[in-house]
């Protein structure tokens, strides 16, 4: 018998530093989890504190700044010339005011029974130029702080003091 207990004490040891590394992993995946969320979140806050800095504090006389700001803005020109040609590039191309859109013949009645002054029946979209004072994105990640605090006090709490590991 004492063969058979020492065997199942063997192996009862080993279950218990199976199962001890598995909480421990599983703990520090959460721990990492935690840190990777505050990671975005504080960069979501800089990214909506550098968009206010540059549409309502901009400094002229501070260089440092000025330079990133004129950065921000040779980027949004040259973003601005690629979607125009972009959309120049996949717009279709234009039909003479002759021509009927639908049948491409070259009338003054559609015998197709479209109407071509529809289109203009269309409001122009307006481009925004406002930004918001009130950045909603700040909010939701300061939200989702208290959630991986919580998720850290947790995860801590699932830890146990003193760890045994079999020698």
């Amino acid at each position: 018998m004492s063969i058979f207990n020492n065997v199942s004490e063997k192996v009862t040891k080993a279950v218990d530093y199976v199962v001890e590394k598995n909480r421990k992993a599983a703990l520090i995946n959460r721990i990492r989890i935690v840190i990777k969320n505050e990671r975005e979140n504080e960069a979501r806050a800089y990214i909506a504190l550098g968009k206010y800095y540059f549409h309502n504090m901009r400094d002229d006389q501070n260089e440092e700044t000025e330079h990133l700001c004129r950065s921000v803005e040779d980027a949004e020109r040259r973003m601005k010339k690629a979607f125009e040609k972009l959309d120049e590039i996949t717009a279709p191309e234009e039909i003479t005011e002759d021509e009927c859109a639908d049948c491409g013949d070259d009338c003054c009645c559609c015998p197709c029974g479209v109407d071509d002054d529809e289109e203009d029946d269309l409001p122009e979209q307006e481009e925004i130029t406002n930004y918001p004072m009130h950045f909603p994105i700040v909010d939701k990640a300061n939200e989702r702080g208290y959630a991986s605090d919580e998720a850290a006090e947790e995860a801590a709490e699932d830890m146990p003091e003193n760890p045994s590991y079999p020698d």
